[in-house]
């Protein structure tokens, strides 16, 4: 019975204690929390409001549960939405003149709720790295009075932006009770401890009103502890790369920040390069590449660069930032808009360091490519737009995320238009396992779950194919992928146990889908396995014999010399010359570079290769199976 009873009093001090808790820690938000515990409708919110419309952001706050017994502000914002609701605000300059595009409004009180715009707002006076001055305003009767006004700062644990964790109060942890009168300023300042080496960046402060009888949060503000200097700036991009339809009229936003505790004008240019016909400038200008931008101490600006991209082609742009404040500095940041190209190379993988695999094997076979890393470059969920002949994208050993969603119906609308597609890695079938018609009539073929043994991989279905064969080096899962006869769908690699590892189909589309990542296998057979892929992309099975048919014999080609300098000698053995037959000489990508005619007494021709590039190349005479040759200049 007394042990009964030390347990009994046990539990009443732990809730007891948990009870203080709740009455002081709820109170305490973390704010723009963009780490994978955040929700993924609050995540997608705030990154598109900082994205799109970032001069009228003010404050996104994520309330922080720690209390496992219901309370009263989980009562108050459940009704905004279920983790507790995600009050926010959007303000643009003082005295309410709020501003919210439609569509931004729309999204919000959609998969939000209904109360937006907060009746009081924040001004940021001055701070450093040891204090802070704001001020808090409202031009409403109805909300004059008192307050609570809590202040702490926050640190990211991780990269910048993302992970901002609880560091000190600079209020009273319970709250500061303020006063605030209709039409006054309410002015608030503190001072704070950092250490004396801390990385200033990775700290912010952040103030939040409270309601002083719940937990109501009316409105919240912060502002990074980055150091301030007289005259300092910064200019971001949101993105590295744009991909987009040639002969439209694109717009890349970029943002001016002034970091300094003065006004400041800065002078920005645009330069780079353009490909001809294209037109690049500043929309607010009269189609000038340079302009001055006045900014405010502590204010930032967002502007436009408006780009016609009038053709297929690349545009490497550069946007140059300087203030005559500053001496001798120039700030640039670059950025690409891509209309499309051969071929182009997606980065899909946790692993970041296999595309440069890729990207030698690539670069040793002459074939040109543009890449795109959707971790550093955004999704790509539109690939009809941009004009790409051949796609190459691997999720390497990715078994969470990958081609979900709209990146798979990008894919799929890009090989109904026609696209060509090499797709591999080791968990695209079981994050898509519901998705049939892609699998069966897009792809054809058939996934049939996780690989047993995966050690290695043999190459078969087709003369490009077989042989290749090799090990899987530190591979932890791999999936089962079968040709469908019925759609068109053959297997062209098997794993030990005679399961399925790879399929190719040809008919509207050439595509190639592997359940394994094939960057494992060792590097000279891995890009033995990248030049054949891109050829079948290039023609399909069209020509190119299957496993089931007879191969006409392979003439015997020479090269002389090789290493050459710009012209060589490609001769045929004479026991395959067919009088009247022409040799035809054709790039990795299919296109045909040059062809001779063979005469019954002459069995080799001198090929001038001025302006090609070392490769492999396919040597093809009359309906004899195509040779594949390396010339190296």
């Amino acid at each position: 019975m007394k042990m009964q009873w030390k347990y009994i009093t046990i539990f009443l001090m732990l809730c007891v204690f948990i009870s203080c808790g709740a009455d002081i820690f709820p109170r305490m938000p973390i704010i723009e929390t963009f780490a994978s515990s955040g929700c993924g409708a609050c995540i997608s919110f705030a990154q598109a409001m900082d994205t799109l419309y970032p001069q009228y952001v003010d404050s996104i706050v994520f309330v922080l549960y720690l209390s496992p017994f219901p309370a009263d502000r989980f009562d108050h914002y459940s009704e905004y939405y279920d983790i507790g609701g995600v009050p926010w605000t959007a303000l643009d300059g003082d005295d309410l003149d709020h501003y919210v595009a439609s569509s931004v409004m729309a999204f919000a009180t959609s998969r939000l709720h209904s109360r937006p715009i907060s009746p009081i707002g924040f001004n940021l006076l001055y701070y450093d790295h040891d204090s802070i001055s704001i001020d808090i305003y409202t031009d409403s009767v109805s909300y004059e009075g008192e307050w609570k006004l809590f202040g702490l700062i926050v640190k990211d644990s991780l990269l910048s932006g993302f992970n901002r964790v609880f560091q000190s109060f600079i209020t009273a942890p319970a709250g500061t009770s303020i006063y605030i009168t209709a039409g006054e300023h309410y002015y608030f300042s503190a001072f704070h401890e950092l250490e004396p080496d801390a990385d200033l960046e990775l700290y912010s402060a952040v103030f939040f009103l409270q309601t002083p009888d719940s937990t109501e949060i009316i409105n919240a503000f912060h502002t990074s502890m980055h150091p301030r200097l007289r005259f300092d700036f910064s200019i971001q991009q949101f993105a590295c790369k744009y991909a987009i339809p040639p002969g439209i009229i694109f717009d890349v936003q970029f943002k001016i920040a002034n970091w300094g505790i003065c006004d400041d004008t800065y002078n920005i240019s645009l330069s780079g390069d353009i490909p001809a016909g294209w037109e690049v400038y500043f929309p607010f200008t009269d189609y000038l590449t340079t302009a001055e931008i006045w900014v405010p101490a502590f204010g930032d600006t967002v502007l436009d660069i408006e780009v016609v991209a009038s053709s297929v082609d690349i545009a490497d742009i550069v946007l140059s930032a300087n203030s005559d404040s500053i001496m001798g500095r120039i700030d640039t940041i670059r950025f690409e808009i891509i209309t499309g190209g051969e071929n182009l190379l997606v980065c899909d993988s946790p692993t970041q360091e296999d595309s440069v695999l890729y990207q030698n094997a690539l670069d040793n076979l002459g074939i040109p490519y543009i890449y795109w890393d959707t971790e550093r470059d955004g999704l790509l969920n539109d690939l009809t737009a941009p004009e790409f002949n051949n796609i190459i994208w691997f999720c390497g050993e990715d078994t969470l995320e990958n081609i979900v969603g709209e990146e798979r119906m990008a894919i799929q609308d890009f090989l109904n238009s026609g696209g060509n597609l090499l797709l591999s890695g080791s968990g695209i079938g079981r994050v898509n396992e519901t998705a049939f018609i892609f699998f069966r009539d897009i792809l054809g073929t058939r996934y049939d779950g996780i690989a047993e043994n995966f050690s290695s991989v043999r190459g078969e279905g087709s003369y490009l194919f077989n042989g290749i064969s090799g090990e899987l080096g530190d591979v932890q899962s791999a999936e089962i992928f079968s040709g469908i006869d019925s759609t068109g769908g053959i297997t062209i690699f098997t794993y030990p146990d005679e399961t399925g590892a790879g399929v190719a189909k040809d008919d509207f589309a050439n595509s190639i889908i592997l359940g394994f990542p094939p960057e494992r296998l060792q590097f000279e057979i891995f890009e033995e396995f990248i030049g054949n892929a891109v050829q079948f992309l290039c023609e399909g099975f069209s020509g190119i014999p299957t496993q089931s048919a007879e191969k006409p014999m392979s003439p015997a080609i020479s090269v002389s010399p090789n290493p050459f300098n710009s012209i060589c000698q490609i001769s045929i053995a004479p026991t395959a010359i067919i009088k009247g037959e022409k040799l035809e000489l054709y790039n990795i990508t299919g296109e045909k570079v040059a062809d001779f005619s063979i005469g019954s007494n002459c069995n080799s021709i001198n090929w001038n290769s001025q302006g090609m590039t070392s490769g492999i190349y396919i040597v093809k005479y009359s309906d004899l199976e195509p040779v594949r040759v390396v010339l190296i200049k």
